[in-house]
């Protein structure tokens, strides 16, 4: 159908985790995705997102003698993973030609044209995002009050932005592209009766 355009990719992922818990004390668990998109050149198709995170319950050791009306259990967290972006249009790392109808008219028709394809990035890979995390959840007065905190520092890299500016003699647009990396951190408290 004539000013139509279709697009097309494929995704493809696979999972695991592990979880590992030793006298309800000692938490341990294992994740991993390994995800692969036609978004991406071939040679970077496909990415490992791995993750890993340990708790202690301090409360559910020998030592432990405070009375449930006061510490009803604790926890102590920590947690480092990582997962990739893959969300961005398709074709972007190909050089492609615009078709269209000429403004003009020769001999008597609109005759096809077609456009030089736009500066392409040198390299388009999955943008990842990794974080680590410390976090503590108690309970008290019979687990009736609930406390959870958790601090983190999160680290964006390979951001899909802009390119760096261009001169203007260049004649186009500078591509988008794996430009930017970026880091938040910051904390999460949460208080329950």
């Amino acid at each position: 159908k004539p000013g139509s355009s279709v697009t097309r990719w494929k995704t493809a992922g696979a999972s695991f985790r592990l979880n590992y818990g030793f006298h309800d004390r000692y938490l341990l668990e294992f994740n991993g995705r390994y995800d692969g998109s036609s978004r991406f050149p071939v040679d970077q198709q496909w990415g490992f997102f791995p993750s890993v995170s340990a708790g202690w319950r301090l409360s559910e050791e020998p030592f432990w003698n405070m009375a449930n009306n006061v510490f009803s259990d604790i926890k102590l967290r920590a947690s480092y993973g990582s997962l990739g972006n893959g969300n961005i249009s398709p074709y972007q790392f190909l050089e492609l030609l615009s078709i269209g109808n000429s403004g003009r008219v020769l001999d008597g028709e609109l005759n096809k044209r077609t456009g030089a394809p736009a500066p392409i990035p040198t390299g388009l890979t999955w943008e990842k995002a990794t974080t680590l995390d410390f976090g503590i959840d108690f309970g008290m007065v019979n687990g009736k009050l609930r406390f959870n905190g958790d601090y983190y520092v999160r680290k964006t890299t390979d951001m899909y932005v802009a390119g760096p500016t261009l001169p203007e003699i260049f004649g186009a647009t500078s591509p988008k592209g794996n430009y930017a990396d970026m880091t938040t951190e910051g904390f999460e408290v949460t208080l329950s009766w």
